[in-house]
Order: structure tokens, then C-alpha cells, then sequence
């Protein structure tokens, strides 16, 4: 899930200093107007609402925020009211109820949501997805949501376009890098179909592993697994003709990039090797080269295709019909 708040955001974020200790506090007046700025230059909505990751009918889901530290930054998101008389920065409380609904047009509202984008309690927060707390609370922004649709839309259709390119030996080593069945009694229909299914359930990651750089690499290393060209040794990880490979998938892949003579060793071996690859695109060659046949010679079909007249064949084949006289 991508954070409301980028790190090249985090790492720029504006900030004042207060109280005896020199805190690094948001600077929210900054903030707020950038935010208004950029969901106004997007023709964005400026409604947005709170609501309960769990709603729960017999439980109040009353909460509060004070602040939150960035630790990478150490800037402190909260509103600051004052200051304690030992220095520290006393933080205005921010309640969520059951519904929270901000309008981000105001100055006041967009300082709050620049607090509660950087807090645990909420979903989608970078201080939530690095520390894998569980929320309390999420986002619903019907323009978010919109725009959300529309890209899982536009990637299925990426997906599905990708997956109709495929053919032969491309398929199937596409099909081994994404772990769909390839098996001695699949055919490129069934392979197929599994590619097509995951274009459908999943095509975020469908279009990551097509588009990883080292997609052709990462196909080399999993199709050397399908055919034992590389094994893996539960003590000494994946070897290659008793050659250490890595402990892990992620290091045979970076071996083969640095090595490119034993990429080329390794790809040669496979191509010698991959029966079932063979079979699979052979077998579909001969069903495409050779259709099936009818049950009638093709000059009795034309006979019937060239005459009003009953065919001979035709009647003596028609039991309980009286002969043409």
C-alpha cells in the first residue's frame, strides 16, 4: 500500500522549533497550504471522511490523537498549544469519533489531516505500514476510491494484453516465474488459462514480474529449478552441478546477472533438458497444423453443398425415409 506521505516528503517536510529543548514540530500552516495547493491543481475533491477499519455496532470507536514521531526524521506531527513550564510543547487533542468528516477547503481542517496522515491509528499512514500496527481508523476519499477503480481497471486491461502476447516457450517460462501449474499433461491451452487467471485476480503482480528488469533472469532460474538444473540442497542452498548458488532465489538471480558465461551455460542445459517444454509446444503445433477431420469425404460434402437434390449416401443413411424415386 503506497503511504499518504512519500519519504522524499517526509524528508523535506517543513518544521519549527519550539520549547527549551529545540523540538522539531510540522510546520502546519506550510502544510496545510501545500496540501490544499496540490488536491486543488488535481481537481480533487476536498471532502474526506474517517471511518472505522472495523465498525462495530456494540463498541464505541471514540479515539483520540495527540502527536506522532517520525523517527526518521524526528519532526513531531501534532498541533501545538503552548508549552509546559519545563519546556515541553503541550498538544491540543484531536477526537475521532465514530465519522470524522474534514473539509480540507479549510485551513483548520487541513491542519488536522496533516496530524492524523502520519499517524499509527490510521490506515495507509507511513508510521502505520512501518511499524505494522493495526489501525483503528481509514481513510475513505471518494476520489481516491475513483481513482483507485480506475487503475485496476487500467492494469487488467495491461494484464490481459500482455498475457494474449504469450505464446510457446515465452508462456511457459512466464507461467514458472509466476508459479502457475506447468506440468507433464499441460498444454498451452490450460497454461493459458492460469496466466489469464491471475491477469484477472491480481494484475498488479502480473505487470511487476513482466516489468522486473531481471525478468529474464528470474525465468532462466526458474525453469533451471522445473528441470533440475539447479537444485536446492536443504544445508547448502541451491547448487548447480555441486556449484553454490546462493541460500535464497533473490542470490542465484544476482549470481546469474554478475556471471553472464554461466547464465548462457545454465540457459544452454535447460534448452537441452526441458522435455516437458518441448512436448507442450510441439503437441500444440501438431493440433494447429493438423485439424481435426470430419466423418464424411470432402467430395460427398461437396455434393451435398452443390445440389438441391437428396444425396444417395445421405438417404441410405436416413432410416425409416422413402427413397427419392
Amino acid at each position: 500500500m503506497k503511504p499518504f506521505v512519500s519519504l522524499e516528503e517526509r524528508e523535506n517536510m517543513p518544521f519549527k522549533t519550539y520549547g527549551a529543548y529545540g523540538l522539531k514540530v510540522v510546520d502546519l500552516q506550510k502544510v496545510s497550504e501545500q496540501i490544499i495547493k496540490e488536491r486543488k491543481e488535481k481537481g480533487m475533491s476536498m471532502e474526506i471522511h474517517i471511518i472505522p477499519v472495523h465498525p462495530d455496532r456494540f463498541k464505541d470507536p471514540y479515539s483520540s490523537i495527540t502527536f506522532s514521531k517520525d523517527k526518521l526524521t524526528g519532526i513531531l506531527y501534532g498541533i501545538p498549544i503552548g508549552l509546559y513550564e519545563d519546556g515541553n510543547v503541550k498538544w491540543r487533542k484531536i477526537i475521532i469519533p465514530e465519522h470524522l468528516d474534514l473539509d480540507l477547503s479549510k485551513q483548520r481542517d487541513a491542519e488536522v489531516w496533516a496530524v492524523m496522515r502520519m499517524s499509527e491509528k490510521i490506515e495507509g499512514t507511513p508510521l502505520q505500514i512501518e511499524s505494522n500496527a493495526s489501525p483503528q481508523f481509514k481513510l475513505y476519499d471518494a476520489e481516491m476510491e475513483a481513482q483507485k477503480d480506475i487503475i485496476k481497471i487500467e492494469d487488467k486491461m495491461k494484464a490481459f494484453t500482455l498475457a494474449q502476447q504469450l505464446k510457446d516457450k515465452e508462456l511457459i517460462s512466464f507461467a514458472r516465474n509466476v508459479g502457475a501449474s506447468v506440468t507433464p499433461t499441460s498444454t498451452i491451452g490450460t497454461i493459458r488459462g492460469d496466466i489469464f487467471k491471475l491477469a484477472d485476480s491480481n494484475p498488479t503482480l502480473f505487470i511487476e514480474k513482466w516489468e522486473d528488469k531481471d525478468r529474464i533472469v528470474w525465468e532462466v532460474m526458474k525453469n533451471a529449478l522445473a528441470v533440475n538444473v539447479i537444485v536446492l540442497d536443504t544445508q547448502k542452498g541451491y547448487q548447480y552441478h555441486a556449484m553454490p548458488m546462493g541460500m535464497n532465489e533473490h542470490q542465484v538471480v544476482a549470481k546469474l546477472n554478475a556471471e553472464k558465461d554461466l547464465f548462457l551455460a545454465i540457459s544452454k542445459e535447460i534448452e537441452h533438458k526441458d522435455e516437458i517444454s518441448k512436448r507442450i509446444v510441439k503437441t500444440e503445433k501438431v493440433y494447429v497444423e493438423q485439424p481435426p477431420q470430419t466423418d464424411f469425404p470432402e467430395d460427398q460434402l461437396e455434393t451435398v453443398e452443390e445440389t438441391s437434390e437428396i444425396p444417395e449416401f445421405v438417404i441410405k443413411n436416413k432410416g425409416g425415409r422413402p427413397k427419392k424415386q
